[in-house]
Parts: C-alpha cells; structure tokens; sequence
C-alpha cells in the first residue's frame, strides 16, 4: 500500500505540469485577446509571442524565421490596436510603451503617438509623451510623427528645438504622396518656431506651405496669419519692398477678422501699416 500510494503521489504533479508556450499557441491566443479587446491578455500574449518569436529569429531554420517575423509584427499591431481602442489612458500608455519597448523602430508606434501624447497629457504626466518620442525618433529619424510630437512640445520654451525637428518632419513628408495634413501640420509647427526665432524668410516660407491646409481651424489660420503678416513686413522693410509690406498688410487685415489671441495686436498692425504704404 505505501508503494502505491509514493507513485501516485509521484505521478500528480507530472499530470498537473503545464506544457510550455509555443509560438503558435501564443499568436492564436493574442489573436483571441485582441478580438476581445482584452488589454491584460494583449499585454500578457504579445510579450509571450515576442518572446519566442526572438528565440526563433535568432535560430538557422528559414521557413520558422519568416513566420516568427511575421507573429512579431502581429504582437506589435496588437498592442497598438488595443491602445487605439482603449479609452483608459493607463491602459494606452502602458500598451504603447510595451510597444516601443518591443520595436522602437515599429511602423505601428507612428500610429498610436498621438493617442499616447494625449493620454499622457491627461493622466498629467505630459513629460512621458515627449521622452517617448524623443526615444523613438533617435532610433528612428524618419518616423515624422515623433518628430512633430518633440516639435510641439518645444514651441512655447525652445523654439530652436522646434524649428529643426518640424522643418525635418516637413522635409520627409514633402517626399511622400497622400499625407498633406501631415505636411501641413509640420509646415505649420516649422514655421511659428520660426517666426519666434525671427527667421523671417524661414517663416514665410514654412507658413505659406502650410496656409491651404488650415482652412477650417480658425486658430491656427489667426497665428500663421499673423506671422506671416510679420514676415512680409520684416522683409519688406528690409529690403524696401512695397509689394511685400502691402502683402503684409492683406496678411494681417485677414487675421483682423478672425476673433483669437491674435486679433488685436494684427488691428494695430493694420493702422500703422496702412499709414507707410499709402
């Protein structure tokens, strides 16, 4: 009796021992997760399926390299599926900084930046956002909407700092087809850094760019307005062009018009301008 009793004791913890993960396994629950919209399961089974995707990479059999490839980049959509869809900013950012963590050169954290920058902002840690993109656009330069989340954060305090990551996202963005508003949006950020540089010919030229692409936000219209109207004065004066101080003057009668922080200083601007060109 105590023989049979030793050897069952033996054999239950060999039938309770769970098989470990393989990578199938895990892509086909991260796929469930996902479909469910389960956050805690996305998180639990992209790093489950990164992780094994890695160990295969690393190894020498072709055909399972391509496959733990495309699972990695599965595990990467899925976490940025699930922040977009999240309404919890914890969750978004926790999601997005897995992400990065697992691929800081994914295509998918391009994706979900803007949704980050916002959740960080509203969970009141707005410094998160920036060092995130930061970090992402040292490894990758050319993902613009790093770029432009460091530019706008350094509008108000460094503009310098803006001017150049703006004027860089401009710069890749004018070399591809379809992403106006994202142009327009760099163009834009480019060109207020610049006008609070005093880069006029900078300024002009990033606003003007940028200008059809803000039909619609009165806001933004009411700064680019101004400053170009500052830009076309400055260059005007300088250079002893009636021209472009009267284009000035059509730059700030418009940004007279529209109510906005700027509105007042551009109806001054308008009186003293109009006596010099007449």
């Amino acid at each position: 009796m105590k023989l049979c009793f030793i050897v069952l004791a033996l054999a239950v913890p060999m039938l309770s021992q769970e098989q470990p993960a393989d990578l199938d396994s895990s892509y086909e629950s991260l796929k469930a997760a996902v479909e469910k919209k389960d956050a805690a399961e996305v998180r639990k089974y992209a790093a489950q399926a990164s992780e094994i995707a890695h160990k295969v990479i690393a190894g020498d059999d072709k055909d399972r390299i391509e496959h733990a490839k495309e699972i990695q980049k599965y595990a990467e959509y899925a976490l940025s599926a699930t922040a977009l869809a999240s309404t919890d900013s914890k969750t978004v950012m926790d999601l997005t900084e897995m992400l990065e963590q697992q691929n800081p050169k994914s295509e998918y954290l391009t994706q979900v930046l803007s949704k980050y920058s916002a959740a960080a902002r509203q969970a009141g840690h707005p410094e998160k956002a920036v060092a995130l993109a930061e970090k992402v656009a040292k490894s990758d330069p050319s993902n613009t909407e790093a770029l432009l989340v460091v530019a706008e954060a350094n509008l108000a305090k460094r503009p310098a700092v803006a001017s150049d990551y703006a004027s860089r996202a401009a710069g890749i963005l004018s070399k591809k087809k379809g992403d106006e508003a994202s142009l327009g949006r760099a163009n834009y950020d480019a060109g207020l850094a610049y006008g609070a540089q005093e880069k006029w010919p900078q300024t002009n030229q990033s606003l003007q760019a940028a200008l059809p692409t803000l039909k619609g936000n009165q806001q933004a219209m009411g700064y680019a307005l101004f400053y170009l109207g500052m830009a076309n004065y400055r260059l005007g004066t300088i250079t002893l062009n009636k021209a472009q101080m009267k284009q000035a003057l059509n730059y700030f009668e418009q940004c007279a018009a529209i109510p906005g922080p700027m509105q007042a200083q551009a109806s001054q601007n308008v009186s003293a301008i109009r006596q010099q060109v007449r």
